[in-house]
């Protein structure tokens, strides 16, 4: 989850620079927003500081990666 501040720290050096980063949308609709809604989904169901388990998890994508994951906003878990 810390990954989403390096991509919006990034996203602002590249509008400094003069490019819309936020506008931006990949070949197969990959977004800045789209990663932000994604992981709100954990942070929403699981709660922030807490583990993501087959219980909690279950409303967002790609959940089964997640499971014994711990959603945090300031630091990633391996």
């Amino acid at each position: 989850m810390g990954s989403l501040l390096g991509l919006f720290m990034q996203a602002e050096l590249l509008k400094i620079a003069g490019f819309d980063a936020y506008a931006y949308q990949g070949a197969h609709g990959q977004s800045l927003e789209m990663a932000l809604l994604h992981y709100a989904c954990y942070a929403r169901h699981a709660g922030s500081q807490q583990v993501v388990t087959a219980d909690n998890f279950k409303p967002c994508p790609d959940s089964r990666q997640y499971i014994g994951k711990i959603v945090s906003a300031s630091t990633p878990t391996s």
